[in-house]
């Protein structure tokens, strides 16, 4: 082996291992699809785009299997820009643990998932300009107005901001919203700490529920990509629109259509 050939040997091997413990991690990719670039998606024809798996307003299927939400609104109108037909993007639907891994593994090109941009997060992926902007509510059971035992996702970016900001509820992890609701409908919690989009939506459909004053952070949605320059030209584009959705009030429209 010649000197000049050590270093492409050494960067096959680096890329093999990234390879191997990104699979070990995430889960190797079983469903046949791979993360794609724009001029990939544009000659396969469709987006695949991760979603959460039952999450209205954001996210949901109805009675008849078809997505509906907000997000899902989003992803149709990329699909319409990029592809030319709103119909041309395949969703999957995730639970909150799944959706880094879905996207590491390369199951999705995408996530429009109720993401939060973080620190951490963005050591893994790389995200668009912010879609929406959110922050942490309270919900608890009607009559209930000082809860001290809240139910808040595992893994949430809300937990170490309410440790530090009200450090007087005592947290209760759970994997998913419908646990989280299951638990407060029991009294095995006084109150759920989640995004507040989410929250008001609950209290619009029972009245057993109230939304409390408190608030807490500021904390920006966006769309999820992998990272990498290959991916570049993706992101970009997604940018654009969302600028000018912003500007010619489209966001606006399709966040009041989902009574956000």
């Amino acid at each position: 082996m010649n000197k000049a050939s050590r270093p492409t040997l050494l960067r096959r091997w680096l890329i093999l291992g990234a390879s191997v413990v990104a699979s070990f991690f995430y889960g190797a990719n079983t469903s046949g699809t791979i993360a794609a670039d724009l001029e990939t998606i544009k000659r396969r024809g469709y987006l695949i785009v991760g979603v959460q798996a039952n999450v209205a307003p954001l996210s949901w299927q109805d009675a008849q299997g078809q997505w509906q939400g907000f997000e899902v609104d989003l992803a149709r109108s990329l699909a319409a820009e990029l592809l030319g037909n709103s119909a041309a993007v395949r969703f999957e639907g995730l639970q909150s643990r799944d959706r880094l891994p879905a996207l590491l593994a390369d199951r999705v090109d995408l996530l429009i998932a109720q993401m939060t941009v973080t620190d951490a997060r963005q050591r893994v992926a790389q995200f668009s300009r912010p879609y929406y902007r959110d922050r942490i509510g309270l919900l608890t059971r009607r009559g209930i107005t000082q809860p001290q035992r809240v139910a808040v996702l595992q893994g949430s970016s809300a937990i170490p901001l309410l440790r530090w900001q009200a450090p007087e509820l005592a947290l209760v992890g759970v994997k998913s919203y419908a646990a989280a609701q299951t638990a407060l409908d029991r009294g095995q919690v006084d109150g759920i700490a989640a995004d507040r989009l989410v929250l008001q939506q609950w209290q619009r459909q029972s009245d057993r529920y109230q939304l409390l004053p408190q608030q807490w952070g500021d904390f920006p949605l966006a769309i999820a990509l992998p990272q990498g320059l290959q991916y570049r030209s993706l992101q970009i584009a997604i940018d654009r629109l969302i600028q000018n959705w912003d500007a010619d009030d489209k966001l606006r429209d399709i966040r009041k259509r989902w009574g956000l």
